[in-house]
């Protein structure tokens, strides 16, 4: 054993001597222990790629679970969303159907005492036909009539449903307005100017009639310090514009288009306001597809104006 040993010794010492090594190290061991380098570093990229992998996986379990869970509470919401909606539609059905019952039953108890009035009215004026204070109760009474007969539109004005209409003949439509106010004029001491209105017939419905009502009413409680309104006409192109002026104190920019809200009321401490009234007449242009508005007088005072699309006929 210890000759094999020093034969064997002797054998490497030759070979490293005469440099036989290097080769036989390039043709038997450098091959072989590249391939062994090579594999371990796959292994190394095989076991990084399956981590990756194994950790997408779970995200996208993670994330699937999640995303499940958050559109089955949105479902959850929607749900009571969508109920909610239905029992406010519910509501809203039983609210106007409670309304229009309330002024089928306003309307009916209300007629009969109006009726009343304006029979006795009738009664008077034949015996005292130019008694002026009897007049005034007749047409009250009268104006009485038609408010009520008009409270079931103004309920469906209000409610935004389609309103019936007729040709009405605008000069006298408006002529009959100015006659209303006769007393109330000469109590304030204005003068009522009503200027060449055009012989025209247009499509609305009577309580269109309210609009000038109102214009000239506001005319009267709030700009009596002016002792004058003009009531006009002009047809022009497509539209027709009818128009209210008044010559007493001229309203705010920022408040022309406020007044025509529901409630409002040009000063904090009036009880009297023009808020409600405007709009109401808002309303009533709406449902005609028409436009209201106030623009300044000159020198002061204010211009009401309500413009209908010119569908009319002489």
């Amino acid at each position: 054993d210890t000759l094999l040993l020093k034969k064997i010794n002797a054998g490497i010492r030759k070979i490293h001597t005469t440099g036989e090594y290097a080769a036989l190290r390039r043709i038997w061991i450098d091959p072989y222990m590249e391939k062994i380098f090579f594999w371990r570093t796959v292994r190394k990229y095989l076991v990084v790629l399956a981590i990756l992998v194994a950790a997408g996986i779970i995200g996208t379990i993670i994330w699937t679970t999640s995303l499940k869970q958050a559109v089955k509470s949105r479902t959850r919401e929607l749900h009571r969303e969508v109920q909610h909606r239905k029992q406010i539609a519910d509501q809203l059905v039983e609210s106007r159907d409670f309304k229009t019952l309330l002024i089928d039953i306003i309307t009916h108890d209300l007629k009969n005492p109006a009726a009343v009035i304006s029979g006795m009215a009738d009664l008077m004026l034949k015996n005292r036909p130019k008694d002026e204070m009897t007049t005034v109760i007749k047409q009250g009474s009268t104006n009485l009539l038609a408010v009520i007969e008009n409270a079931t539109t103004l309920s469906n004005i209000d409610l935004g449903e389609h309103i019936q209409k007729e040709s009405l003949h605008l000069k006298k439509m408006l002529e009959k307005v100015a006659h209303e106010f006769d007393p109330a004029l000469k109590q304030a001491g204005i003068k009522l100017e009503i200027r060449p209105i055009p012989d025209v017939v247009i499509m609305a419905n009577p309580i269109v009639i309210e609009i000038f009502r109102n214009f000239i009413s506001n005319a009267i409680k709030y700009a009596a310090q002016g002792g004058r309104i003009v009531i006009a006409a002009e047809s022009a192109g497509h539209s027709l514009t009818v128009s209210v002026a008044d010559f007493g104190d001229t309203i705010p920019l920022d408040m022309r288009q406020r007044i025509f809200e529901r409630s409002f009321q040009l000063g904090k401490n009036s009880r009297r306001g023009r808020g409600l009234g405007l709009a109401i007449v808002k309303r009533i242009a709406e449902a005609h597809q028409a436009q209201v508005g106030v623009i300044p007088n000159s020198p002061t005072g204010n211009i009401f104006y309500f413009t209908l699309p010119n569908k009319t006929g002489a």
